[in-house]
């Protein structure tokens, strides 16, 4: 060999034949707790977040739309609205506030929900702190009921 010369050309390996490369599937985001609308007589109730508060309470705000084929009237009590954590242990309350503002106010008079309108109302209950939020939060109307489950 002589000084200098480049190196001999080695013989190529063969290379497998290449196909563009697929993407990896992304793995489907987890769906939010509490997800969906169910209809329960004259509303379509919709869990828009369930949060801990900072007075040793949570809020589960709600949207109601009026389905009825009239005014509907808020009432306390009307609509009971549970909260059950991971034992099986639940709170019951039919008593919503304004779904805004700080404190959190009561309406100073029976708020009316148009037809096909939607209101936005808050259910509070004391829950330890630090504490998972609700497995399940159930609505009821007499005897019928719908649930909307977290995780």
């Amino acid at each position: 060999e002589r000084v200098g010369a480049p190196p001999a050309a080695a013989t190529p390996a063969a290379t497998p034949a290449t196909t563009p490369a697929t993407p990896a599937a992304e793995p489907a985001p987890a769906k939010p707790a509490y997800e969906g609308t169910e209809t329960l007589g004259k509303y379509a109730i919709k869990v828009q977040a369930v949060n801990a508060r900072d007075d040793g309470r949570i809020e589960v705000v709600t949207q109601l739309t009026n389905t009825s084929q009239g005014p509907v009237y808020l009432t306390s009590g009307a609509l009971m609205v549970s909260v059950e954590d991971a034992d099986g242990l639940s709170q019951r309350t039919g008593q919503f506030v304004r779904g805004s503002g700080e404190p959190p106010l009561l309406f100073d008079s029976t708020p009316v929900v148009a037809l096909q309108s939607t209101a936005r109302v808050r259910y509070l209950f004391r829950w330890p702190k630090g504490a998972p939020l609700p497995a399940k939060v159930t609505f009821s109307d007499g005897a019928r009921t719908v649930e909307f489950t977290g995780g």
